[in-house]
């Protein structure tokens, strides 16, 4: 991670007047205040109350609880060593490893030594049992200490709740004492696991009103067991987050909440954390795919800015005080300080919790449904918004589609893909046929799989590729011969065996088998590759059959010649496929002979059907597309530019090998979401690149792919408003201005 001011803990400090540190809970307790934070909201910050909560949420999401409960684990006694007089010390228990041992912070730490004999309550007394003596087993760093109770089992319960206190945190306990109240006020309405030092203080705010509404608006209640230990009051003394050590807890997650929760997942349900005890062990428990696994032990997991989650997608969780290290909630939380100065903190009047939502950069939550479907919503002059409905989930319209042609988007991982705003990914059939080849990933359980993206994939058709192999190909009616150009070994591929392997590789929208002819040509050999291509898609059509929730298009040919396009465009909408694509563009055409032959192809189409114009392309490329009618795109371009040092920004090309940037320590932009873009500064960069390390790719491939991801999230928006070509013209203005001025 790079070093940057966002991971200070200052940042995180605020004033916070005394006064406004309520000491009781709100009555009820779902009255306290609830600050809404969004960040993929147009107004990402909004005042509510928690009894308000249904309001965020919606049906089939499930709310995550720690059901640990508060046991009096401050306890109070008399050191005595070696038969003398006896000095008073207080420990605050924090984990128990054994029936009778216990993780403690003992004060005053330095004079309690390894060997000490305590004994806790008024004159040795503790109850029935006997007095609470214990001895020092093991003495650690900054006042932790294990202690060896006498008692053991359910006796040493007994006699912990006997003369045992409940641990107020240090802001309340400095302004008042304990008192009776706070045995009930510091414990949820649903607690039943006892082992905790301190009340997982979001839960404390759910009343049985607030349950009953939660039911009717069918959004789930699950429970983990997370016991809070004293270390959840530490102040967080270091100058960097990377620097603090956070005090492992321990807990577990069933295999049947485990499975209860995944359900929810995989219904396009939100998991909802109730408190970041809860958060932090559905993130221990979770695999990088976002399965959660039964999980038992101890967790130290400490979640700061930059931290990627894998299975949670909100939280709810207290405001906490300057400097508490439960303020790793998240990013957002630093700049909420001058918010905060009007609010009052905990879990106590007036409170305000914070209701966090995951930042979706791009992409929405994931839509089920067991059909391939396409919705037109709107559209603004020639331009199209709307959204492919699959059972892997949705694909927002116009879409840029990464392209990981062997299984991977080149320097990327594929969360950060997703991140990124990635609905959908392209692989290709050619090379994977090759290697690892289609059986094998077939026997591997698919390309989704093996290469951990549960999206949808398109394939192309491996036309393209077997066609541009020139002399190491053999053309005909049946298909298409071939010498691999991996190994020289000899390949047929008929449209029947191209759709074979995308079945086999298990992709969501397959591509016909197509002859793409590269320009310029002899019209007579683009017609002769349009006419087969039709032939071609019949078969493929055929081949392909019934396969619920998949689709295949059909790709439109006929070169730069327009009659050539209608006639095919013509012939493909009679078969009826799911969609349809632009193919034999950019491929060496100027781009006015491109946007012509959308002109010409596109109103051709059925209206219904989404339009992909494939290999394409620029920025640039893809507004003026956009404007004619075009969905979807893929290209490469975003990542080989990258590997090459070439940046795609809001100002236009950047090309960081040019020396103005060797020691501009600005970011490619600091507006972007993408850490690449945001968090390094070009001239990181461009040593990067000139030293041929393979971050600098990474980090360019990054960048471009948000940059192509934030294009297309403004396109939409932009649709959605009715200003696409407001948007377009200021869009290019900004281009056409060109990088920053030089340092």
């Amino acid at each position: 991670m790079p070093e940057s001011a966002l991971m200070r803990v200052d940042l995180f400090d605020f004033d916070l007047p005394d006064e406004r540190i309520a000491l009781r809970p709100a009555e009820p307790r779902d009255s306290a205040r609830l600050l809404v934070i969004d960040p993929n909201a147009e107004n990402s910050l909004s005042d509510h109350r928690v009894g308000d909560l249904t309001s965020f949420l919606r049906a089939g999401d499930a709310l995550v609880f720690n059901d640990t409960k508060v046991i009096p684990a401050q306890l109070e006694g008399i050191r005595r060593r070696d038969g003398a007089g006896g000095q008073q010390v207080s420990a605050t228990l924090h984990m128990r490893i054994g029936p009778n041992r216990w993780k403690a912070f003992a004060k005053p730490g330095k004079r309690i030594k390894q060997g000490d004999r305590i004994s806790f309550g008024h004159s040795g007394e503790s109850c029935f049992l006997g007095s609470l003596d214990a001895t020092v087993e093991e003495k650690g760093e900054a006042g932790e200490v294990t202690l060896l109770f006498d008692l053991s089992g359910p006796a040493l319960d007994e006699a912990i709740a006997a003369v045992g206190h409940i641990p107020l945190p240090p802001y309340i306990a400095a302004k008042r004492p304990e008192d009776e109240r706070d045995r009930a006020d510091y414990q949820t309405i649903y607690a039943r696991e006892e082992g905790a030092v301190a009340a997982p203080t979001a839960g404390l705010h759910f009343t049985p009103a607030l349950f009953e509404a939660l039911d009717k608006a069918g959004i789930e209640r699950h429970f983990v067991t997370l016991h809070v230990g004293a270390g959840t009051f530490l102040p967080v003394k270091a100058d960097d987050t990377a620097d603090h050590k956070m005090h492992l807890e321990s807990g577990y997650v069933s295999a049947e909440i485990a499975a209860r929760l995944n359900a929810v997942r995989e219904r396009g349900g939100r998991i909802v954390c109730v408190g970041t005890t809860s958060l932090r062990l559905i993130e221990s428990a979770a695999e990088e795919s976002g399965e959660i696994m039964p999980w038992a032990g101890a967790t130290g997991i400490f979640i700061t800015p930059g931290y990627r989650f894998k299975a949670v997608d909100m939280l709810m969780t207290n405001f906490h005080l300057p400097r508490l290290d439960a303020f790793h909630a998240g990013l957002g939380l630093c700049r909420l300080r001058d918010h905060a100065r009007g609010l009052s903190t905990r879990h106590f009047d007036g409170l305000p919790l914070l209701l966090l939502r995951r930042r979706e950069p791009s992409f929405p939550e994931r839509q089920m449904t067991d059909n391939f479907q396409f919705t037109l919503d709107k559209t603004d002059a020639g331009a199209r918004l709307g959204q492919i409905s699959m059972p892997r989930g949705e694909i927002r319209t116009p879409a840029f589609m990464p392209v990981g042609t062997v299984g991977t988007v080149k320097a990327m991982y594929l969360d950060q893909v997703r991140e990124t705003g990635a609905d959908i990914i392209l692989g290709n059939t050619y090379h994977l046929m090759l290697r690892p080849t289609a059986e094998r990933v077939a026997r591997l359980g698919g390309l989704h799989k093996l290469i951990r993206w549960e999206h949808p994939i398109l394939t192309d058709s491996g036309g393209f590729q077997v066609m541009s192999l020139s002399g190491l190909r053999k053309l005909d009616e049946q298909g298409v011969t071939f010498k691999s150009h991996v190994d020289g070994s000899l390949h047929h591929m008929s449209p029947e065996r191209s759709i074979e392997i995308q079945g086999l590789l298990g992709s969501d929208i397959q591509m016909q088998l197509d002859e793409c002819v590269a320009l310029p040509a002899e019209p007579k050999e683009i017609e002769r590759a349009m006419e087969m291509s039709l032939r071609w898609a019949e078969r493929c059509r055929v081949a392909f059959g019934e396969q619920p929730g998949k689709a295949m298009f059909g790709i439109v040919q006929g070169g730069d010649i327009p009659v050539l396009r209608i006639r095919s465009a013509e012939a493909l909408s009679q078969l009826d496929l799911k969609g349809y694509a632009i193919g034999g563009l950019a491929v060496g055409e100027p781009q006015d002979v491109m946007l012509q032959m959308l002109e010409t192809t596109l109103p051709v189409l059925p209206l219904e059907k989404p339009r992909y114009l494939m290999g394409v392309g620029t920025p640039d490329d893809i507004l003026k597309s956009v404007a004619r009618g075009i969905d979807m795109f893929d290209c490469v371009m975003p990542t080989r530019s990258g590997r090459h040092g070439l940046a795609f920004t809001r100002r236009g090309k950047v090309n960081i090998r040019n020396a103005r940037h060797a020691e501009d320590m600005r970011p490619l932009d600091e507006q972007s979401n993408c850490p690449a873009s945001r968090d390094y500064s070009r001239a990181y960069l461009h040593h990067l690149v000139r030293s041929n390390e393979a971050l600098g790719g990474m980090l360019l491939s990054w960048h471009n792919l948000a940059y192509y991801q934030e294009l297309m999230q403004g396109i939409r928006k932009a649709i959605a408003e009715g200003r696409f070509a407001d948007f377009m013209a200021e869009t290019q203005e900004e281009w056409a201005r060109g990088d920053l001025e030089p340092v």
